[in-house]
């Protein structure tokens, strides 16, 4: 079974939430926290870091670990075509 490791930042400056702004043809236009999958032998922190940098052009640094949540998709197709994404555990 493989379970992909990912990771979200939930970046707060002047209170306001930094955000992705997102399309594809599934969704349509759409809103994420930044982030993505970790590499292997990257801790979460430096996945964080690599990620927000990556996205958004942002250098973070990690304050607390905030949720953990698994992400299971059920749509056949996704599961057949993307099976790396189909089985996620976000941090």
């Amino acid at each position: 079974m493989d379970v992909r490791s990912t990771v979200k930042a939930i970046v707060l400056h002047e209170g306001k939430v930094l955000l992705n702004r997102c399309r594809d043809a599934s969704n349509g236009e759409y809103y994420s926290l930044p982030g993505g999958g970790q590499a292997q032998y990257e801790s979460m922190a430096e996945a964080v870091r690599r990620e927000c940098l990556e996205e958004t052009g942002y250098r973070v640094e990690p304050v607390r670990f905030c949720a953990l949540m698994e992400e299971i998709c059920l749509d056949p197709f996704i599961r057949a075509r993307y099976p790396q994404y189909a089985h996620k555990a976000l941090h």
